[in-house]
């Protein structure tokens, strides 16, 4: 089930703010989704749809309110109950017969009542513009961006609270958020998601290390870690070892064969990947997709359970002999 919304703003979307140098940025994410997807009715609530014809999508829209009470909040505003405040004395008009009896006519009296007062937050109307360049009816995957058209100031003093209302508005709608520099098109998006690689000759333990780690090579805890794994990667007799960057991403693995490859990220290390045929475009894939079912067998996930060190040498020594049997 997607991810509705936050309680507060993800810790990776405030970090990303820190390391970003711009002042101004807007919230916006590339959301990679399959054409079965969207013909499912999936983005239906921002008018996207798909046909015989092609994507079709409005450039800009205001969410719909029943996305969720952020969207709601976005059109209708906030009424905010100011219990941190004494009560007031408010006057309530009432209209009341005469003598108990309407038939002798009526008169209003003012009835006081101490209530909490109450703040109007007026709403924002803030719109999601859309872009997709590849409309194609025939396409497999559509990358489209998602960008809130409110500029944030970094320096503003309201810009948390408005950072962590936009990030909602777009995990309501497009389930997925992230926070780019304002200026950014849809060639710098797509950077940042295309997952570039690095080889490195085995033996560079220490190299490796700082390469992957980059800034963070002084946190005693995260060099431990890709120590471990990089002498995990090792004991596979590797022909080299591999670093991938996508955006603040950052992966580890080794290169087994031409098309037999090993890696994880290092930031969200849970499972670990062993790739085939065309492990380089296979790699560009979202987790979702490859979980979906349409990269068929080219790959194998292998969860940081115990034993999985184990596990991935079994399935590395099983592809191994496969293939020299195939030779044979």
């Amino acid at each position: 089930m997607e991810r509705k919304n936050f309680r507060t703003t993800p810790e990776r979307i405030n970090t990303k703010v820190i390391q970003m140098q711009e002042r101004f940025i807007s919230v916006s994410c590339l959301v990679s989704y399959s054409s079965e997807k969207i013909r499912d009715g999936y983005l239906n609530h921002l008018n996207i749809f798909l046909d015989e014809t092609g994507l079709y999508f409005p450039e800009t829209i205001i969410p719909n309110e029943e996305q969720g009470k952020h969207s709601n909040k976005n059109v209708n505003g906030e009424v905010i109950i100011r219990n941190d405040l004494p009560k007031e004395t408010k006057y309530y008009t009432w209209e009341v017969p005469n003598w108990g009896d309407y038939s002798n006519g009526s008169h209003y009296i003012n009835v006081p009542r101490k209530v909490y007062r109450r703040d109007f937050i007026a709403p924002h109307f803030v719109s999601i513009n859309i872009q997709c360049p590849d409309t194609s009816p025939d396409a497999k995957q559509y990358r489209i961006l998602f960008q809130l058209d409110e500029v944030l100031d970094k320096e503003a003093d309201n810009f948390e609270e408005r950072l962590f209302e936009l990030v909602n508005i777009l995990q309501e709608n497009v389930y997925s958020c992230d926070v780019h520099p304002s200026n950014s098109n849809y060639q710098d998006y797509l950077s940042t998601i295309q997952l570039t690689w690095e080889i490195f000759p085995p033996g560079q333990r220490e190299l490796f290390i700082r390469r992957v780690l980059g800034n963070n090579n002084s946190d005693p805890n995260q060099n431990r870690i890709i120590g471990q794994r990089y002498d995990f990667l090792m004991s596979l007799n590797p022909i080299s070892l591999i670093r991938g960057t996508s955006g603040l991403q950052r992966y580890v693995g080794a290169k087994i064969t031409d098309d037999l490859v090993v890696f994880e990220n290092t930031r969200y290390g849970n499972a670990i990947y062993i790739m085939y045929d065309n492990w380089n475009i296979l790699s560009q894939k979202s987790r979702t997709e490859l979980l979906s079912g349409e990269c068929g067998n080219n790959f194998d996930r292998v969860l940081h359970l115990d034993g999985w060190e184990n596990k991935v040498r079994a399935i590395i020594d099983s592809k191994l002999n496969s293939e020299l049997n195939l030779t044979a």
